[in-house]
């Protein structure tokens, strides 16, 4: 069985020993090319403005997790072009990202790699 967690260290010691779930792997956040492939691919098929710089997305979503990046920037900034009924826009997702900040900071990355806490 597997099962995933953003917070390893509330997990019951005893569902982690030996016999039960007793690895843990660390799963960074998306790197730099897989950002710019999230927001590449999650934009395929919509409808949007053709001067859209996935680099710069790429760059500014540093810690964010996919999720964050599908559900968070780029639905919202979809919804947002759908109401407005204009394409999607470089506007629309720097504007989702100022109101999205990271789940995951430099410190809980590093404490999850060096599984200090849990």
């Amino acid at each position: 069985m597997i099962a995933a967690s953003n917070e390893p260290q509330k997990i019951d010691k005893a569902i982690r020993r030996v016999g039960r779930f007793d690895k843990t792997i660390f799963v960074p956040p998306p790197d730099f090319e897989a950002r710019k492939e999230l927001f590449k691919m999650a934009l395929k098929g919509r409808y949007t403005d053709p001067n859209i710089d996935l680099d710069l997305l790429a760059k500014m979503t540093e810690n964010y997790t996919a999720v964050e990046i599908e559900k968070s920037i780029i639905r919202e900034a979809a919804k947002d072009a759908m109401e407005k009924r204009v394409p999607i826009s470089q506007n629309h997702l720097t504007s989702q990202l100022q109101k999205t900040k990271p789940q995951l900071s430099n410190k809980v990355i590093e404490s999850y790699k060096n599984k200090i806490d849990f």
